[in-house]
């Protein structure tokens, strides 16, 4: 079974960051290691992940000065040990099966990368993201990997 590397860069999300972890912790696809990476948060957040990782092994908490989204992504590319990679924004949080989806779709169509849709919250609705173009199922040419992201209506 492939294990999934989940890089979260932190940055002063306290009122979200549970949620998030919470959510990836729960993920059907259970071989996962998760690495946290507190870009020099000033309030919580960088005791919560080490919270985290203390309550679960499969979490690994690493903390630096302030040095932007950037520099914190690099950590977690630097670490990771994962045959797979995922990326999770530490304000937002995900669907239960959102992994074992993604590395099944890897492994059923044979391709190197899977991307989903996802949905934006506000305090009264919540908006799904959609293309211009609809993006057909299955495998796209290389061509229009880049493309397809690009065309987002609400961009």
């Amino acid at each position: 079974m492939d294990k999934i590397s989940i890089i979260i860069p932190v940055y002063n999300v306290e009122p979200y960051i549970r949620k998030c972890l919470d959510s990836v912790i729960s993920q059907t696809y259970t071989n996962l290691e998760i690495l946290l990476i507190n870009d020099g948060s000033t309030g919580n957040s960088g005791s919560i992940c080490d919270e985290y990782a203390t309550k679960d092994k499969r979490i690994k908490a690493f903390h630096q000065a302030n040095k932007g989204l950037s520099s914190a992504l690099n950590v977690g590319l630097e670490n990771f040990t994962g045959d797979c990679l995922g990326f999770v924004d530490s304000d937002d949080w995900i669907e239960p099966d959102m992994f074992e989806t993604l590395h099944n779709a890897i492994k059923a169509a044979n391709v190197q990368i899977s991307v989903c849709g996802y949905f934006k919250d506000t305090d009264t609705e919540t908006i799904p993201a959609k293309n211009r173009e609809q993006i057909p199922g299955g495998a796209i040419a290389t061509k229009n990997m880049l493309l397809y992201p690009l065309q987002r209506d609400y961009y």
